[in-house]
């Protein structure tokens, strides 16, 4: 027999919604994070652009985006009724493009190949190339210790926006079962 209030009901809902809840909001996190590639920029109380590439050899090509692979690594980790946990896993660069910074690359020595073009369009010319057969001579170099300063393009992090977002959703949820 179902209660005067359908409190019996209601508890199923609810214990239903505490195990479907945290993918919901791990798939909308998720979601937030790939909009900011197809945006080119973080939206958290207002939209900040990322700053462009200082060369534009590829200009048609959206920035952050080469390969597909730091897009394709934001993953949903963890998603309990505790904590919802959303990253980019197995890359070691995703920190320094999501934050910025600086990296120190050390002194190293290098061997540098390079061709002659002797006919063709490229006739009189030397350009750089593989050390291999094609190759008409190659140079040993000292290339010294640099910094690389990578600006700050967040693709992923507190939002309020997301924040507002995902408080909705729960109060929808809850809402969807307390007026049934």
């Amino acid at each position: 027999m179902a209660s005067k209030w359908g409190l019996k009901e209601k508890l199923a809902s609810l214990q239903k919604m505490k195990s479907t809840l945290p993918t919901v909001l791990g798939n909308r996190i998720k979601n937030f994070t790939l909009e900011a590639f197809r945006k080119q920029g973080f939206t958290d109380s207002g939209f900040t652009k990322w700053k462009p590439r200082k060369k534009n050899k590829d200009a048609g090509r959206a920035i952050l985006v080469k390969t597909g692979k730091l897009r394709r690594s934001i993953k949903v980790s963890r998603a309990n009724w505790t904590r919802v946990v959303v990253g980019s896993y197995g890359l070691p660069y995703a920190r320094i493009h999501n934050e910025g910074g600086s990296i120190d690359k050390g002194g190293r020595t290098a061997i540098l190949s390079f061709k002659s073009f002797k006919r063709g369009k490229n006739k009189g010319k030397t350009m750089f190339s593989k050390n291999n057969k094609k190759a008409s001579y190659s140079q040993k170099v000292d290339i010294w210790a640099h910094s690389i300063n990578m600006p700050k393009r967040q693709f992923i992090g507190r939002s309020q926006r997301l924040e507002r977002e995902l408080k909705g959703i729960i109060d929808g949820q809850f809402r969807k079962i307390l007026v049934k």
